[in-house]
């Protein structure tokens, strides 16, 4: 019988054999990584740190950091790791899975201002652009996409819901500033005006692979189950797993 996953489950290694892939966030000597996978994920011990995320991937490194950010301490649950309280009401999580990193922040209760959340990115010798669908990529001098950032999403309590739509426009914009990359992350300040807290706001950063493509996460949850959580890099299927 032939099984199928929702998502890769083994990758190979740099000596080129197979192994399974592990999300759960393990301390070793350098601080919090992920336990096994084809890329390596790093978290600081505090949410301050210049570095506060990092993923590297073969030759390619990128890290990402939260300027003016509270030194609070990671909380980890398995494959999550939570920095709470980055800001007054604001939680930062992240969410380890086999094709990258997944960020989510959780606005506990309106924030006093409607300026965006600014985090610096470091793409190390990667050139990062923004493509026509929304898109932030970064390739290598010769073109490759390493890395891939999806069109961030929002969605407020009233997901829970089944009736209510969920996703609301958020966007995640590319800012070059004094030779330093930034992304701009913000959600429409007349819709959270009428949200219902907590809201959530849900950018990702994704592995390429090499291959030119990527999928991305295609599903459906209890708290909305007619609602599809899928953009237009899902693969359409009859098939109830």
């Amino acid at each position: 019988m032939a099984k199928l996953y929702a998502h890769r489950i083994h990758y190979l290694d740099p000596s080129g054999k197979f192994k399974e892939i592990d999300s759960r966030v393990v301390a070793d000597r350098a601080g919090l990584k992920n336990a096994a996978g084809p890329a390596e994920v790093r978290f600081a011990p505090r949410a301050d740190a210049a570095e506060l995320v990092k993923l590297s991937s073969g030759k390619h490194r990128i890290s990402f950091s939260l300027p003016d950010a509270a030194a609070s301490a990671p909380v980890v649950d398995g494959s999550t790791v939570t920095y709470p309280e980055v800001f007054p009401g604001v939680d930062l999580k992240y969410l380890v899975h086999p094709e990258g990193v997944k960020e989510v922040l959780v606005l506990k209760r309106p924030t006093e201002t409607s300026a965006p959340f600014r985090f610096r990115m470091s793409p190390g010798a990667l050139n990062p652009k923004t493509t026509s669908s929304g898109w932030i990529e970064l390739a290598d001098a010769s073109g490759e996409v390493a890395f891939r950032i999806p069109p961030a999403q929002a969605w407020d309590s009233s997901a829970l819901t089944p009736q209510s739509s969920p996703l609301r426009p958020a966007t995640a914009k590319l800012v070059k500033s004094s030779e330093q990359w930034f992304v701009d992350l913000a959600v429409d300040p007349g819709w959270l005006a009428s949200a219902q807290y907590p809201v959530f706001v849900d950018p990702a950063l994704l592995l390429a692979e090499g291959r030119g493509t990527i999928g991305t996460d295609g599903y459906i949850s209890d708290a909305a189950p007619s609602y599809s959580y899928c953009d237009d890099q899902c693969v359409p299927t009859t098939a109830l797993i």
